[in-house]
């Protein structure tokens, strides 16, 4: 979960439902999500996806 080995922003979207807690690493394994998420402007035609991403993000810069 943490070194998933795919190309940089290669999904449209990331789900980590009841998955997270379990990781070994779970600030990395978090990263490695946002790393894996295509450009913001991809969830143009989202607006509540693109809320929840940019939400997602700040709480990852939160996390140092």
């Amino acid at each position: 979960m943490e070194e998933t080995g795919l190309p940089d922003a290669s999904f449209d979207a990331v789900i980590l439902s009841q998955s997270l807690h379990h990781a070994a690493k779970p600030k990395e394994a978090l990263a490695e999500s946002h790393r894996l998420l295509a450009p913001l402007e991809s969830f143009s035609k989202f607006p509540k996806a693109a809320a929840w991403r940019l939400k997602a993000r700040a709480r990852l810069l939160a996390m140092g």
